[in-house]
């Protein structure tokens, strides 16, 4: 299993903390990094972290978020999270180096997978309806994911209704 994820350049052009820690050990970095769920209950202590901080500065103390001790990877999960997925990094590809905003994308392999037991059914699977994740939707737009709907993939999914048609 693959993750990316997309730190954007800082406004003076450098490399944010999330890709600098991230970035393979050739380049200096960790070569490892956590991505934690984020969910209904701690949005705005999540959110707190883009906070832009001196190298070094702890964005768990800034939020009031908990480290969790990861099991493979050195970088600590979110201790309020449901889900955490440990990762090595596999590449970084920087779209924009050295400019403003600039983007990057960080693609790891999952080494390793935390998910609180309230997510699961009772075979053992992701439990959808138990997942109260907040995404982002750019700049200061978020969106809640608990409206969900399911829809067959591939041809069958022409003959359906619109999920949204009113």
């Amino acid at each position: 299993m693959t993750l990316l994820f997309c730190p954007a350049n800082r406004r003076d052009g450098g490399e944010k903390d999330s890709l600098r820690n991230a970035k393979p050990v050739s380049e200096g970095g960790q070569g490892e990094f956590t991505v934690s769920l984020c969910v209904e209950s701690i949005v705005q202590r999540a959110v707190s972290t883009a906070e832009a901080l001196a190298y070094g500065e702890s964005e768990f103390e800034l939020s009031g978020l908990g480290q969790r001790e990861s099991r493979v990877v050195a970088p600590p999960g979110v201790m309020e999270s449901p889900a955490t997925f440990e990762c090595r990094t596999v590449q970084v590809i920087r779209l924009a180096p050295g400019i403003a905003g600039g983007a990057n994308i960080v693609i790891g392999q999952v080494v390793h997978l935390s998910v609180a037991d309230v997510l699961l059914d009772e075979h053992g699977r992701l439990d959808q309806s138990q997942v109260r994740t907040v995404a982002r939707m750019g700049g200061d737009h978020y969106c809640e994911t608990s409206k969900r709907f399911e829809l067959p993939m591939g041809r069958q999914a022409l003959d359906l209704q619109n999920p949204f048609a009113s």
